[in-house]
């Protein structure tokens, strides 16, 4: 018999340590991509864990999210680890905006952890959410989206109604015909390896406008609201050796919400009559965010 040449065969474990250890929930990009998501939102795909409720009212209004029965003020959100939520607690949604904050498709995975071991999570005793944003490859990636939300699409909701003791009545306090609501948004995002398993990059950009209206008929005032401004964020991807990662995020969530109170009345036919703005108010929130992480292994026990 004659003896063959000999092959040797070796491995190693793959270390793959958690950052987020304890309860909670992940959702990768697959359950992202085939959530059934009404307003392209994360709150959609956390909803998939039990222990997270929503008021009744969503996804018509904010939508204030309890994680284990906790207030929703009790909640943080972190993006690649930067906390960005509402620090003083002054809204109902986990993000520093009525409004999510950054655009779905940027998103890689989303998970929503209650009682982390890990040190760089706090400030919170409901949950934490946290997203993770996507990164480059060895692929190069491109992709554009739209995202329309048209207003006549939306159905008229039920007029809110206040009692009026000098008529022993209730009348009506909104008029829903007269409200509107419309979003638009255009994204454009791209990937790929600047130096081919050492070193990518990532980048998105989105181009968005979001008008509304609220007529309120007992103040004689239409709120109308307008934002247009964009969201764009980069991601470099660093392996100088194996084993070591360099990363480095960098993204802009500021935003501006316009509103305008409209003068509103109705004529001897019963027509709606809009004047002029009383008042225009800005309101501020957002800002540009970034970070750097650091993920090594230098031997088998550090």
């Amino acid at each position: 018999a004659s003896v063959g040449d000999e092959i040797v065969v070796t491995a190693a474990a793959v270390s793959t340590p958690s950052l987020a250890l304890g309860p909670g929930s992940s959702f990768g990009l697959d359950t992202l991509e085939e959530q059934p998501t009404i307003n392209r939102d994360i709150r959609d795909v956390i909803a998939l864990d039990p222990r997270v409720t929503f008021d009744s009212g969503f996804p018509d209004d904010n939508g204030a999210v309890s994680c284990l029965g906790a207030s929703e003020r009790n909640n943080s959100l972190t993006i690649d680890g930067v906390r960005i939520d509402d620090g003083f607690g002054l809204g109902s949604t986990p993000f520093p905006s009525e409004a999510q904050p950054f655009p779905f498709e940027a998103l890689s995975s989303v998970s929503v952890e209650f009682a982390p071991f890990d040190v760089q999570y706090g400030l919170f005793s409901g949950c934490n959410i946290n997203v993770v944003t996507k990164s480059g490859s060895n692929d190069f990636y491109a992709a554009a989206h739209i995202n329309w939300s048209p207003n006549f699409l939306r159905s008229n909701g039920r007029n809110l109604v206040t009692y009026d003791s000098a008529t022993d009545s209730y009348i009506p306090s909104t008029d829903r015909r007269l409200d509107r609501a419309e979003s638009l948004s255009t994204i454009l995002e791209a990937g790929g390896p600047v130096i081919r398993d050492r070193l990518f990059v990532y980048g998105l950009v989105e181009m968005r406008r979001n008008t509304s209206r609220e007529v309120n008929t007992l103040a004689g005032t239409s709120y109308e609201y307008i934002s247009t401004d964009p969201f764009w964020g980069a991601k470099i991807d660093a392996y100088p050796l194996d084993n070591h990662h360099l990363e480095f995020t960098i993204f802009d969530t500021e935003r501006t919400n316009e509103r305008s109170d409209v003068q509103f009345t109705t004529d001897s036919n019963g027509q709606p009559v809009f004047g002029l703005a009383d008042s225009v108010t800005d309101f501020n929130n957002g800002g540009l965010n970034y970070v750097g992480r650091y993920t090594g292994t230098f031997t088998q026990w550090f």
